[in-house]
């Protein structure tokens, strides 16, 4: 795979776009969710950011969230946090303006319940918050640590 982004059809992307805005519910259909979550890389920018935005607002509202979603919207969150630190990151090195959307990412990775089925994106909030604070010794120390307690899978795409 040499292609990139850029090469794939604009039809394609549309398509995806498309199917997102036909549902009006996105944010509890597991399927919908998924493809947002996956395809933030094809997405407009400011697509991905006003749909950050509107996924806030509504999770914040809802109240019963079972923990399967609970853990969706981590994902989402992760994944949101991964794309837009490569996004951010300026081409001297040093971190853009961070936004609203990374505060409430970070925020609701952290408010997770201290379970053993979540921690993995607690510790993912503490360290895309040292990311984004430009703290990348501790950043680096967190990835270390998971890597060197055999989390390879987790954390081996994880930037730095």
């Amino acid at each position: 795979m040499t292609k990139t982004t850029d090469d794939l059809d604009n039809k394609f992307k549309k398509s995806i776009i498309d199917d997102l805005n036909k549902e009006s519910n996105w944010i509890f259909n597991i399927q919908a969710l998924l493809l947002f979550a996956t395809s933030f890389e094809i997405l407009p920018t400011e697509f991905v950011e006003k749909k950050m935005v509107f996924f806030f607002n509504k999770i914040s509202r809802s109240k019963n969230i079972s923990e399967i979603m609970k853990e969706r919207f981590a994902i989402v969150c992760v994944n949101y946090l991964h794309w837009k630190y490569s996004q951010t990151i300026g081409l001297n090195g040093k971190i853009g303006i961070i936004g609203a959307n990374v505060v409430n990412a970070i925020n609701y990775l952290q408010s997770l319940e201290s379970t053993t089925h979540f921690i993995i994106y607690i510790i993912s909030a503490k360290y895309y918050s040292a990311l984004f604070s430009g703290n990348l010794t501790r950043a680096k120390q967190i990835k270390e640590n998971l890597l060197d307690m055999g989390c390879t899978l987790v954390v081996k795409n994880w930037p730095l």
